[in-house]
């Protein structure tokens, strides 16, 4: 058996795929199966994935129509066949040992999920890692797990994990398509399934920071979009059954995302200089939703940090553009 299947999906990024490539058929783990999905790329992506599916028996092209990432991870999975699943963007690349090292803790562990931390890369060089602090705990449980998502020690991103493949068959969990930010509900859905999670102090995972990818476009749908994944872990979580410390971490959660998602629609006015009657709607509901989780109970909690009390206040007020708008510092 196949022990993973590396799924890298493929759109129009001819610039650094050979790079991404080159640190997948590199690994010091050889029992893997690399499935580089071309998602409808109209450059040269396509040809570079054949040139490397000549040269290595265990990377196999599927081709299909434009469906966006999350139809091309899906599709990947559909063809999987490894014990265990990882996903690699095609602009990032990876340490050559991150698969080996990651499947000999599963291994060891009886772990249902991995997680690297993650090296952020521009231009040439590492500018910082992810999370910076070091874990006070590196395996965990399925509610602690929860936990370190809701205070993003876990990020909810795709890569830069190993996760057992029978997740995704017995949750029936799949990205959900046309969504953007849509690996932060697939990656809690995972965690919720796992019983057990390891994180590694090792940073395995080089995230490009790139002007033009699609998470940083300047888009009303990616305040939309972020606004839905805000309620979906909301409402996910809440009808599981964690404990008074999780809920917690779940309001904290929930202003910090939703002062994003209020930075997300202000940097969307202040591009387009176009504000209209939806714009005012969704602020509104921002409002309304922050609002809506009892601030003043959360925000003179002991346990809420300065920065946090200032955002929920601030978003309460409605004066949190201002806020944004002035690079964190607040002045009227």
């Amino acid at each position: 058996m196949v022990k993973i299947s590396v799924i890298v999906p493929v759109y129009n990024v001819e610039q650094y795929l050979e790079q991404c490539l080159t640190s997948i058929v590199n690994q010091t783990m050889k029992d893997i199966e690399i499935i580089a999905v071309n998602d409808g790329s109209t450059d040269n992506s396509l040809n570079i994935i054949k040139e490397f599916a000549g040269k290595y028996s265990n990377l196999v092209l599927l081709d299909k129509e434009n469906g966006g990432l999350s139809s091309a991870r899906n599709f990947g999975m559909e063809h999987a066949k490894g014990e265990f699943i990882s996903f690699v963007d095609s602009d990032d690349f990876i340490e050559e040992n991150m698969l080996e090292d990651l499947y000999n803790l599963a291994k060891k562990h009886e772990a249902d999920m991995v997680v690297s931390k993650i090296k952020l890369y521009e231009g040439s060089k590492v500018t910082s890692i992810i999370p910076k602090a070091q874990y006070t705990k590196n395996i965990l449980n399925r509610e602690e797990a929860i936990s370190e998502f809701l205070k993003t020690n876990i990020t909810g991103h795709a890569w830069n994990k190993l996760y057992r493949r029978e997740l995704f068959h017995i949750g029936h969990i799949k990205y959900p398509e046309g969504l953007l930010y849509e690996d932060i509900p697939t990656t809690l859905q995972l965690i919720a399934m796992g019983k057990k999670i390891v994180l590694t102090e090792d940073s395995f995972y080089y995230y490009r920071q790139r002007e033009n990818a699609i998470t940083k476009k300047i888009s009303y749908k990616a305040v939309k979009d972020h606004f839905a994944v805000i309620e979906f872990v909301d409402n996910y979580i809440k009808k599981l059954d964690l404990d008074k410390n999780t809920k917690f971490y779940l309001k904290e959660f929930i202003v910090n995302e939703l002062s994003y998602n209020y930075k997300l629609l202000i940097r969307y006015y202040l591009f387009t200089l176009n504000r209209d009657k939806i714009e005012d709607e969704q602020e509104s509901l921002i409002i309304k939703r922050c609002r809506s989780i009892n601030l003043l109970k959360y925000i003179f909690s002991l346990r809420v940090n300065k920065k946090i009390l200032l955002k929920a206040i601030l978003i309460d007020l409605n004066l949190y553009k201002f806020y944004v708008v002035r690079g964190g510092k607040y002045e009227t």
